[in-house]
């Protein structure tokens, strides 16, 4: 039960880890500056959009549709199809 714990800590801050960087990158690729006089592509989400997304996934989440990994391989392959 100790190790699950530890493994379930330890995916919890990847995944954090995960969402801090592909919220900055996010920010650097897909969002133009409130002042930007430059034409905005209606393909890409706001920001208020994008954590929306995050929020409805952490909803989703605490309604047990989630993924299970058993390992720390498993854990990887999953990250790397995100």
């Amino acid at each position: 039960m100790e190790v699950q714990k530890t493994i379930i800590t330890f995916a919890k801050r990847i995944i954090m880890e995960q969402i801090r960087t592909n919220t900055e990158v996010f920010k650097q690729n897909f969002c133009l500056p409130k002042e930007s006089k430059e034409e905005v592509d209606d393909t890409l989400m706001s920001e208020e959009e994008f954590f929306a997304m995050i929020d409805n996934s952490k909803e989703s989440a605490k309604k047990g549709n989630i993924t299970r990994v058993k390992n720390k391989e498993e854990l990887y392959d999953f990250l790397n199809r995100l």
